[in-house]
């Protein structure tokens, strides 16, 4: 392993010592990495450093009044993102927004409350020292103690080293105490061995793994071994300790700015009437040592300056201050992950930044427009004591012209003139030299709108149109009146003009007619703002949108998919492909090409760059004719804004191309916070409000982060949120679902992997699968049942019918028994004995006794016609269809035999009988065959024969004319609750398929015997 040697020697033990040559041959190599590594450090230093005096760096301040604890006596930012303050109440957690006081998990009433210290250690854990209480460890999102004896004294320096050993320093009446912890356990060092005797002001780990103690009035080195040794520097009573991005030491006290090996000069700073407060330095990552003074505020001593020290060079030295910390004494500093620069002081937290936008304060309110000259020439706006001007080389404004009255507007013309109209008259500059001609209103109404004519000319508006050329002004008469008492004039061309007025509309004079482009109740912008002509197109501002003409069709952004265009007041394209929009959500600068592609789909996300958020800078206007931005010839962009003009130079503009950490605050559950540092929180059923706040670590402008979120098992798409920090539902089904929440910083980059928690809603026992799958069987169980008992009904009914039929039948029989055959009987008994006493030899004997033959004939056949009027016996089907008498049938049997009920019996009988004499007289059929099949679920019959078949048309009727066999069968097979198929083949063939439900054909089977016997008569 090569190691960077930067200051400081190694010691080797005897054992590891490798030969001189290879000795050297690595100490060769280390000169040259280190070298490499310091120019690149450096020249990323240099690169990142601000040239911007401390006086005008953008300063953001919170007080008592937005949360900010009061004496701040330690700041840090752990890895998560969010920066800690350590406060006289406390520890405090910070986003940008909210202050968050930590309270610590095991609450110690002899802990003090004040916090002396604070360490983001490389691991994420973030270490804690108290005026009395040693240190704590916020570890996984608690705060516990994590001394491993009864403290004493008050921390007031926690530091980590190469190694990841974490240094803490005590000090009380009782004496100094110095310990580190490394895996997982206390060392304590002894003073005068391992420690100077004397109290130490600072402790500064080295990139070599040595660690500095100062201590007045000396510096000592502690290598990795524990040997302890003296270094050259010196240092006064309060003196401080912090490194360069070399490696190279620097003692910082009261007096002066000098290295600690002795190297180069010192720098005197000034002197300090009462020191009460000690010191905070800061070394940022530019390369600018920061140093807090009770009496001079905050100072800034430049890289340039820290090595023109290292080489000896004093003189031309400086350093800038600042004097406008909030709370006057700051009492700590520190730099966060985006290079801002924080103090904490007694009763406010301030941060300095790089600006992004400037404000000017010189000049007064303004009133009108930006009107450009000529090209490179000078830029004017309106205010209340007058025209100031932009000079071209880009010095501060000046006033160039004042007028009586209040100006209304003013307007120029390419080649440099300058129009100024006032409530007392209209003023004309022409040249160099200002020329005040108090010309006489034409009307009663003062002008509040004009444009040149480019030939020289003016186009004036008042209640009418004029136009103005010298000296003279003409009311003007014809097709231009309809441009007259307009609020917006532009001259796209000599000799054409653009005229707005509300609710009449946009109108264009030109080649000598007047054409209206946009109708005024129909721009969906609202009233115009303003009107910025870009090449061969105009953007146009309204409030409530932005638009953009070709010359032939206008296109619209509005505010309601994009709420940033409202009260657009101002828009300036610029060469770079980027166009600035001020309005009244503030000032951005967007992709042109972006905001094209908007044009064309306006229901796509159009991201921008905001600027002065933090400021509170937005559009102030509340006139017409605006353009309340511009581009001077020194490539400086100028606003006019709420707060009075400002000015970004856009090529100076750094981007923040850091993604903000995004954290989740707060896991509420029906008002109850909930522990969510698990895999999965898991929540109890009748769980109802749910409320998740997050939030993101961007600090340059945390109010400026846009946010994403959405709820994977409810939402489908992803919800915006910027300045609600939060995410509330309620009435949420038992189930799994997943938060994620992604963000953006001010500057449009995005955190897509953001944050997430998943939790889980526990259900009721109604609410459980296994609930759902019983009540699904029981609802199926019900729903057999159900169809069990109606078909059992529809089942139960056919055989009522049917064997009220057979009861009927045998009512019949009875009937035809007991009264018809029983007196036919004794008619032909009194036949007989009339028979008997008439001679044989006579004729009429003769005939009596033909008819008594022919009576017992009929005798006989009614007999058996009643005999088959009687219901036949349960389950004999197969016999009956055997007894019918067709010898040249095959009959064959599939399926357990069941008994069939006998009115069924007697009715399938029948079907099959007309079936089989159907074949007989009609089929020509050499072979038949019946087949019974008792299914399971139905009785069976089939007829299959190979003869000539049916005629389809006879099937589809349904019969032949005058024949009713098949009607016949269909409508026994019908009652039964069944149904009749027949089936003709071309080939030749006919099947006829009677099929009987199994509840209707079959005797009931039951379990009980009352019950067999109930059903019995079936």
């Amino acid at each position: 392993m090569i190691r960077l040697r930067f200051r400081g020697n190694w010691v080797v033990p005897k054992s590891t010592r490798k030969p001189r040559l290879t000795r050297l041959v690595l100490s060769w190599l280390r000169e040259v990495i280190a070298l490499i590594a310091f120019t690149a450090i450096v020249g990323s230093g240099v690169a990142n450093a601000s040239d911007t005096p401390v006086e005008r760096m953008r300063h953001a301040r919170w007080t008592s009044n937005e949360g900010a604890p009061s004496n701040i006596l330690a700041i840090a930012q752990t890895s998560d993102g969010f920066l800690w303050l350590g406060s006289a109440t406390g520890l405090y957690r910070f986003d940008g927004i909210t202050f968050e006081r930590i309270e610590p998990a095991d609450r110690d009433p002899a802990r003090s409350l004040q916090v002396t210290a604070l360490l983001a250690a490389r691991d994420g854990d973030l270490w804690v020292g108290y005026d009395y209480g040693g240190v704590a460890r916020y570890h996984r999102g608690q705060l516990r103690s994590a001394n491993d004896r009864s403290p004493t004294g008050a921390v007031s320096t926690i530091a980590q080293d190469e190694d990841g050993a974490i240094w803490v320093y005590s000090t009380s009446l009782r004496g100094n105490f110095l310990r580190y912890y490394v895996r997982g356990k206390w060392h304590w060092l002894e003073s005068g061995r391992d420690m100077p005797t004397a109290r130490l002001l600072d402790i500064l780990p080295m990139p070599d793994r040595t660690v500095l103690l100062a201590s007045f009035p000396s510096v000592y080195v502690r290598d990795r071994f524990g040997k302890l040794a003296r270094q050259r520097g010196t240092t006064a009573q309060s003196g401080r300790l912090e490194k360069d991005a070399r490696g190279d030491a620097w003692i910082i006290d009261t007096d002066s700015v000098h290295r600690v090996d002795g190297v180069g000069a010192a720098l005197p700073l000034p002197p300090i009437k009462q020191s009460w407060v000690g010191l905070k330095i800061l070394m940022d990552r530019g390369g600018d040592l920061w140093v807090t003074r009770q009496d001079s505020g905050l100072i800034r001593v430049k890289a340039a300056s820290l090595r023109a020290l290292t080489a000896s060079r004093a003189e031309g030295i400086r350093f800038d201050t600042l004097q406008g910390i909030t709370s006057g004494v700051p009492l700590s500093l520190y730099q966060d992950r985006e290079g801002n620069i924080w103090v904490g002081g007694e009763r406010s937290l301030d941060r300095l930044s790089e600006p992004d936008i400037n404000l000017y304060t010189k000049a007064p309110q303004t009133i009108t427009t930006f009107v450009p000259t000529r090209p490179g020439g000078p830029l004017y706006f309106g205010t209340s004591t007058g025209i100031f001007m932009l000079q071209p080389d880009g010095r501060d404004p000046e006033l160039a012209l004042t007028f009586p009255g209040q100006i209304t507007d003013f307007c120029a013309a390419r080649e440099g003139n300058v129009l100024v109209l006032t409530s007392r008259g209209i003023f004309e500059k022409v040249g160099k030299t200002v020329t005040r001609t108090d010309i006489r209103r034409p009307d009663d109404a003062a002008p509040v709108a004009c444009a040149s004519d480019g030939a020289g000319g003016w186009w004036i508006s008042a209640l009418d149109l004029y136009h103005l050329h010298g000296t003279k002004i003409d009311k003007v008469s014809g097709p231009l009146t309809a441009l007259g008492h307009a609020m917006m004039m532009r001259s796209p061309a000599p000799g054409d003009l653009l005229s707005y007025r509300a609710l009449n509309g946009l109108r264009l004079w030109h080649a000598g007619r007047v054409t209206t482009l946009w109708q005024g109740r129909d721009i969906p912008i609202g009233f115009m703002k303003t009107l910025v002509r870009d090449g061969h197109r105009w953007l146009i501002g309204g409030e409530h949108g932005i638009a953009l003409f070709d010359g032939r069709t206008f296109r619209v952004i509005d505010d309601r998919s994009h709420p940033f265009f409202a009260n657009v007041t101002g828009i300036q394209p610029l060469a770079d492909g980027t166009t600035w929009v001020i309005s009244a959500k503030g000032i951005a600068r967007i992709s042109t090409s972006e905001l094209m592609a908007t044009f064309d789909t306006p229901s796509r996300k159009l991201s921008a760059f905001s600027i002065g958020e933090d400021l509170g800078l937005h559009a102030a206007a509340t006139g017409y004719d605006r353009n309340d931005i511009t581009l001077d010839s020194a490539g400086k962009l100028w606003f006019v804004t709420n707060q009075g003009l400002a000015w970004v130079d856009p090529r100076r503009l750094v981007r923040n191309d850091l993604p903000p950490p995004v954290a989740i605050r707060s896991f509420t559950a029906d008002e109850r916070s909930v522990d969510f540092s698990g895999a999965t929180v898991r929540l109890p059923a009748g769980t109802g409000r749910l409320s998740i706040a997050f939030t993101a670590l961007s600090l340059t402008n945390p109010r400026a982060n846009h946010f994403q979120y959405r709820l994977i098992g409810l939402d489908r798409r992803w919800s915006n949120a910027d300045l609600q920090r939060a995410a509330y539902y309620s009435n949420l089904r038992p189930g799994h679902y997943t938060f994620e929440v992604v963000a953006a910083n001010g500057d449009g980059v995005w955190n897509r992997r953001g944050a997430s928690v998943s939790f889980e809603i526990a259900p009721f026992f109604f609410e459980t699968w296994w609930f759902t799958i019983v009540v699904i069987l029981a609802v199926v169980a019900i729903a057999l049942a159900l169809l069990r008992w109606r078909t059992r009904s529809i089942a139960e009914r056919v055989r009522n019918r049917v064997e009220a039929r057979v009861e009927e039948r045998e009512r019949i029989a009875r009937e035809l028994h007991d009264t018809l055959l029983q007196g036919v009987q004794g008619l032909i008994l009194r036949f007989q004995a009339v028979a008997e006493v008439i001679p044989s030899d006579t004729r009429a004997r003769t005939m009596i006794e033909k008819v008594l033959e022919r009576g017992d004939d009929v005798m006989v056949e009614s007999r058996e016609r009643v005999r088959d009027l009687r219901a036949a016996q349960p389950g004999d089907i197969e016999q009956r269809i055997a007894a019918l008498g067709y010898d040249s049938v095959d009959l064959r049997v599939r399926g357990a035999t069941r008994p069939v009920c006998a009115p069924v019996v007697d009715e399938l009988v029948a079907i099959v009988g007309q079936a089989l004499s159907n074949v007989e007289q009609h089929a020509r059929a050499g072979n038949v065959v019946v087949e019974l099949d008792h299914g399971a679920l139905a009785l069976d019959i089939f007829v299959r024969d190979d003869g000539i078949g049916i005629a389809p048309a006879i099937i589809a009727a349904g019969g032949r004319d005058g024949h009713f066999g098949l009607l016949g069968m269909r409508e026994r097979a019908e009652q039964l609750g069944g149904r009749l198929l027949i089936e003709s083949r071309p080939e030749g063939g006919t099947t006829i398929h009677v099929r009987v439900p199994a509840r209707i054909a079959y005797r009931a089977r039951s379990l009980w015997p009352w019950a067999r016997r109930a059903k019995a008569i079936l």
